[in-house]
């Protein structure tokens, strides 16, 4: 006897999900008390960070269906945070984050002559990110580095290829810094140095309790998603199967992460809401237990009780301010 389509299988794999999860981010921070050319910003790089988790599913196919519900997670999720709390370090790591994991993920093709320049791209664009946000971007280093180990994707070449890619835009800068005598290099070196500590982040005073509450959310729920794949592994794809092992591993990681460094709470929860967002689709488009009804039900309504948060906070200083 098959099993019925419950109300979380129906959305991840509806047509008009993905749209909803947009128009509500856009709507969310059109409230927001801040400048529209930030606003413009967040919403294009969203788009360009869903549509990457739609072309990851695809590419790699990673669910065995269609289903958009990655894509709708991470939009909910950022709508839970205004355009000034994202810009730059949150989306601009996610975006770069999402690129580099396309990069890599691409290195358990069967085609291994691509492997040096998957490799040299995942780590151009990381080094980029160092250069628009060094102490964030830096994260990155090791969970790339791990993701490539657990890919086995590390040959001379490749890891040739990545430390070239690497240290490809600092190569340029230094000689236009020559020519030129401009302060950008020093200065971004400097904030390199002095703004990243392994021991100092942001004070826990500072961090939005709402914020904590989304990383617990994203954590269960990726608990949750994990315990599933590891329950029905054996009917995915080998090829999806390797690929998804490597991505249960990183939330691992990541979750340790936050314990071992909650000061970096932050920092890290851009991450895992990349990490999560794919699992949690893979999850709820194909598990169909009422267990799971309930889970998805308290997690999307938690979300949007957070938007709703975000949006009276937003609307109540507005209101003060005028």
């Amino acid at each position: 006897m098959m099993r019925k389509n419950y109300i979380q299988n129906k959305i991840a794999t509806s047509r008009i999900t993905l749209p909803v999860a947009a128009v509500i981010t856009i709507l969310s921070w059109l409230t927001m008390d801040c400048s529209w050319t930030l606003k413009a910003i967040c919403c294009i790089v969203a788009i360009a960070c869903s549509y990457f988790l739609i072309v990851l599913n695809t590419t790699y196919s990673l669910v065995r269906t269609r289903n958009q519900m990655g894509s709708a997670i991470l939009l909910l999720s950022l709508a839970t945070k205004s355009p000034t709390e994202l810009f730059p370090a949150d989306i601009g790591l996610m975006l770069i984050f999402l690129i580099s994991l396309y990069m890599l993920l691409g290195t358990r093709q069967d085609d291994r002559q691509k492997l040096p320049l998957l490799s040299f791209q995942a780590f151009l664009f990381l080094s980029i990110g160092i250069l628009i946000h060094p102490a964030t971007a830096l994260l990155l280093i090791p969970y790339l580095i791990a993701m490539s180990t657990f890919l086995r994707a590390w040959t001379l070449r490749s890891a040739t290829a990545a430390i070239l890619g690497l240290c490809a835009p600092f190569w340029f800068l230094l000689g236009w810094y020559l020519i030129t005598w401009n302060t950008f290099i020093p200065q971004r070196f400097v904030e390199l140095v002095t703004k990243f500590s392994i021991l100092t982040g942001e004070s826990y005073q500072n961090i939005n309790p709402a914020q904590w509450l989304l990383t617990g959310a994203l954590l269960f729920i990726g608990c949750c998603s994990v315990v599933h794949y590891l329950r029905t592994k054996n009917y995915d794809k080998v090829h999806a199967r390797m690929l998804l092992n490597t991505l249960v591993l990183i939330e691992i990681f990541l979750a340790i992460g936050i314990g071992v460094l909650p000061h970096f709470e932050q920092k890290i929860q851009p991450l895992l809401l990349v990490v999560t967002s794919l699992l949690a689709g893979h999850y709820f488009t194909l598990d169909k237990s009422k267990t799971t009804l309930i889970i998805f039900i308290i997690f999307i309504s938690a979300l949007f009780l957070l938007i709703f948060l975000n949006i009276w906070n937003n609307l109540s200083l507005m209101y003060q301010t005028y």
